[in-house]
């Protein structure tokens, strides 16, 4: 069988926009940019399925880079989350369900206009993008009042039995990395 090993430290030299240290605010334009590519890869990974968290690295410390406080970080160490995605490759669009103590659900049109979401009280303009081997998608969150983004790319591993989610929060100043692994529950 297929075994996840050790995919959760990601690459130091993954391609994230530089963003001016200069600048006070992210700007909008920024949002395309961000992501991997326009292009629809030749072969695309179907991404649907059931999966749950097994193993988090770094997740405290991201969380609390973006403010949240000690106890909802700690209720979230603890939590052990589902993520049901469903994929439609044919209309190239994605919805991602999070079940767990905080749930939503998010339909992404991938390489479409940006959409508006919450956390907590901050808005963000999310695109998506599918990263350049096919075998997953890219999220980018764009926090125009704070001045930051969020990447959360998620992969499937070559067995498609894991998938990996890979999130940074960038300033113009910081960057923190955070790696989940989710087992796919379904086949």
């Amino acid at each position: 069988g297929c075994e996840h090993r050790g995919q959760t430290k990601m690459s130091r030299l993954q391609t994230f926009p530089q963003i001016d240290k200069n600048a006070a605010k992210v700007r909008s334009d920024d949002i395309r940019k961000a992501a991997p590519s326009d292009q629809i890869p030749e072969e695309i990974v179907d991404l649907s399925g059931t999966y749950k968290l097994e193993s988090k690295e770094n997740f405290d410390e991201f969380l609390a880079s973006q403010g949240v406080g000690w106890a909802i970080r700690k209720a979230a160490d603890k939590a052990v989350p589902t993520h049901v995605i469903t994929h439609n490759q044919e209309e190239h669009s994605v919805t991602i369900r999070v079940e767990g103590i905080i749930s939503s659900q998010t339909t992404y049109k991938i390489n479409g206009d940006p959409i508006e979401t919450r956390i907590q009280s901050r808005v963000f303009k999310d695109t998506m993008k599918y990263i350049e081997n096919g075998k997953g998608v890219q999220v980018t969150k764009v926090c125009e009042a704070e001045g930051y983004h969020i990447f959360v790319k998620r992969s499937l591993s070559s067995c498609k039995n894991f998938m990996t989610v890979s999130s940074t929060a960038l300033w113009p100043d910081k960057q923190v990395e955070s790696h989940q692994i989710f087992r796919k529950l379904d086949n």
